[in-house]
């Protein structure tokens, strides 16, 4: 705003505030996926990846469990693993994105306030601007592609662990997962 001595208006508080305000949009978006992908996800890839190896050491102990039981299991674990990371994958590409857009809205936001200030007009918003502000709004409450693919990754990692789970049970514990299915069924 070039000369110190200039008071700010309402406008220009206006400015500074919606400017601030977008600052903090973007620190809150950018603090809440951090925390998503880093600790939700490493809980699936830690839940999928511990697994596999575990079960061929099990199968150590359990001598009458043939591998070919619990190869499912060992793939339904690996499948979940992959799509842990590749859940991983996508919130940090809906994150870049959203940064990327919050940029590019703030900086067009700050060009046309610089415009409207050297030309020292004190008209009324247009309806462009309002419009402008509007979609802003909507944009906010809508879920990016990368977001919806991260949750469908997150929710197949989690379900291949849990299908691979049963099987696992059922590989290793046959005659009793068949007696309690009986008697729950009775």
């Amino acid at each position: 705003m070039g000369n110190e001595s200039e008071k700010l208006s309402d406008e220009d508080h206006y400015a500074l505030g919606r400017v601030d305000a977008m600052l903090n949009l973007r620190q809150g978006i950018l603090d809440k996926l951090y925390t998503f992908s880093n600790d939700g996800i490493k809980g699936l890839i830690l839940l999928n990846g511990g697994t596999i190896p575990v079960l061929p050491t099990l199968k150590i102990l359990s001598p009458q469990t043939d591998i070919e039981n619990i190869s499912p299991a060992i793939a339904c674990f690996l499948l979940g693993l992959f799509a842990a990371l590749f859940a991983q994958l996508a919130i940090y590409l809906s994150v870049s994105l959203t940064v990327r857009e919050y940029d590019s809205e703030l900086n067009d936001f700050i060009d046309r306030y610089r415009e409207k200030r050297r030309a020292r007009t004190q008209t009324v918003r247009t309806k462009s601007e309002v419009s402008s502000a509007q979609e802003h709004t909507k944009y906010s409450d809508r879920i990016t592609k990368w977001e919806k693919i991260a949750l469908y990754s997150a929710l197949a990692s989690m379900s291949l662990f849990i299908i691979g789970g049963v099987i696992a049970m059922i590989a290793f514990y046959p005659s009793e997962i068949d007696i309690a299915c009986l008697m729950h069924m009775s």
